[in-house]
């Protein structure tokens, strides 16, 4: 059982080997809002002969994809993963003590073979938490902001084949000694110089061809079939 409202939901991610190969989801983060939703094509079919009402056996559901927005406060552990995904490759290392320095790259390959299994518990109000669980997911494009007297925030716009609520709800657990990136931590450089700023914001679009859909309701992978873009505001 958990809280019968929103504050006892979960999310949870895991890299997938193959695309849309849905995996256990493993690395769990706090996040601030989500709003994934399934995209369902409905086929009728009205063929004279059956009357003046649409009979039930001639109509067909079907899942064409999933998507939305996550929106997430940015910690020090866990993150790596989902900016590697953003951008293609992610690497730390040990600078001082427990300080670390964080190298994001964007890959040659286009994010190709990259993509993830998301899964979101979301609680009824019985205190039963509804597994949804989203595979083939891909980072159409992310958003980096920070403001005065805020925290660092991360929004995902992600695309997946598909959903199920047929997979178990993984237990969640959080990473130890994790804490939140603030604005009193930050700074704009440009050109090696720090810059006096009230806000400041980075975005990337990775121009993905999202729609690579065929017979058989089968979804490839989306490819870059466009240049991608990174502009800071």
């Amino acid at each position: 059982m958990v809280i019968a409202s929103g504050l006892g939901a979960q999310l949870g991610i895991g890299e997938e080997s193959t695309y849309n190969t849905p995996v256990t989801v493993t690395r769990f983060l706090e996040f601030n809002s989500e709003g994934l939703d399934v995209d369902v094509g409905i086929i009728e079919s009205r063929g004279l002969g059956t009357g003046r009402f649409l009979r039930a056996d001639r109509e067909k559901r079907y899942i064409r994809s999933a998507g939305g927005q996550v929106e997430f406060d940015v910690q020090t552990k866990g993150f790596g993963m989902l900016f590697k995904h953003c951008l293609g490759s992610y690497a730390n290392s040990p600078v001082v003590g427990s300080e670390r320095s964080a190298i994001i790259t964007p890959d040659a390959n286009a994010l190709k073979g990259l993509s993830l299994t998301l899964q979101v518990g979301k609680p009824d109000i019985s205190g039963t938490s509804r597994p949804f669980t989203y595979s083939g997911g891909k980072v159409v494009d992310w958003q980096l902001k920070c403001a005065l007297d805020e925290a660092l925030k991360l929004a995902l716009t992600l695309d997946f084949a598909t959903v199920t609520t047929a997979a178990a709800l993984a237990a969640a657990s959080y990473p130890a000694g994790s804490e939140v990136f603030v604005f009193t931590e930050g700074a704009l450089t440009i050109g090696g110089v720090t810059t006096f700023v009230k806000s400041a914001s980075i975005k990337g679009m990775n121009g993905l061809a999202t729609d690579r859909r065929g017979l058989g309701n089968v979804k490839r992978e989306p490819l870059a079939n466009g240049e991608a873009v990174i502009e800071g505001e």
